[in-house]
């Protein structure tokens, strides 16, 4: 019993050695530049939050307005911004807010180069009925039919972002957003299927809320190209110290570690993740034939498929 704890000990610790280090090979342009070319931004909601009922209460579409939202949205934009302090509630239900004439636009931007207004962000439910035949067995296994209902609930989250530049006041870009979510149910009237839809399937419009944000924001930032590259920190010395090196992002101070260090690495328990660490700090610190070399040298004399990984990986940057 005690050997097997400790074995399962020592696969715990061996497996906590084994990390990832991940690096942004690539940065993909915003989808919808415009935002990102600003200098400064300011920030008006200028939408009307729908009358759903007491469910929307504790929720930011209710009676404070989306400040809040705006706030949380203006700390994720690729560019300086702050959130006008107050809702405008200028649209009408379900419909976006007007456009604003130039001096309305110089008014709420203020200094900033451009203004940010949500112009609309209205969630609505809607439900459908249909009554149909339902096939049923009796206990003699015979078929009979009898009346139901089949209902749909559609939820749906209508979005509007309009981009001014302040010193002309014209539209710079419009982005318009519907975050959809549809549940069915069905029952033997219409009143147990709109229990059904109310205890099962309920409306959270801060969900859509949230997606309509998530929308926005893919569309204005930039989208990073991630890499995730394993690397050992331990097995001694050496593997610490090089652990360290590479999640400094000192690549060149990792090489150079491992090359002063070259003939004991042999004198390690593990020197195969000695090897690989040093490949991955010279892929890392832009040195892509010498991390092949090196991989292909681990690969050699030491065998085992982090190297195969690694050489495959490294191959597809070529």
């Amino acid at each position: 019993m005690k050997f097997r704890l400790y074995y399962l000990l020592f696969l715990l610790l061996m497996g906590c050695s084994a990390k990832y280090h991940t690096v942004v090979d690539q940065v993909l342009p915003a989808r919808v530049p415009a935002i990102a070319q600003m200098r400064s931004l300011t920030v008006v909601d200028r939408a009307r939050e729908a009358n759903l009922g007491t469910r929307l209460e504790t929720g930011d579409l209710y009676s404070q307005g989306n400040v809040r939202f705006l706030e949380r949205c203006a700390r994720q934009l690729p560019v300086a911004a702050n959130v006008y302090n107050k809702s405008q509630r200028d649209a009408n239900a379900g419909s976006p807010a007007p456009r604003l004439n130039s001096s309305q636009v110089r008014d709420f931007g203020g200094q900033s180069e451009g203004l940010l207004c949500l112009e609309q962000l209205f969630p609505r439910e809607v439900r459908t009925y249909e009554t149909y035949d339902k096939h049923q067995l009796d206990e003699q296994g015979k078929d009979y039919y009898i009346r139901a209902v089949r209902a749909t609930k559609s939820m749906t989250l209508s979005a509007l972002w309009r981009l001014y530049e302040v010193r002309t006041g014209r539209v710079i870009v419009e982005l318009p957003y519907l975050v959809e979510d549809i549940v069915e149910a069905e029952g033997l009237d219409q009143t147990s299927v709109n229990t059904k839809l109310d205890t099962l399937y309920t409306f959270n419009p801060s969900e859509l809320q949230q997606q309509s944000m998530d929308m926005f924001l893919a569309d204005v930032l930039p989208t990073p190209i991630e890499s995730s590259w394993l690397y050992y920190s331990k097995g001694g010395s050496l593997m610490e110290r090089s652990a360290e090196l590479l999640e400094a992002r000192r690549y060149h101070d990792a090489v150079r570690l491992f090359e002063a260090n070259a003939k004991s690495i042999d004198r390690l328990k593990k020197p195969g993740r000695a090897i690989l660490n040093w490949a991955t700090a010279l892929f890392l610190d832009g040195q892509s034939q010498e991390a092949l070399a090196k991989a292909y040298e681990g690969q050699n004399r030491y065998g085992g498929s982090d190297f195969t990984a690694f050489i495959k990986k490294v191959r597809s940057y070529e």
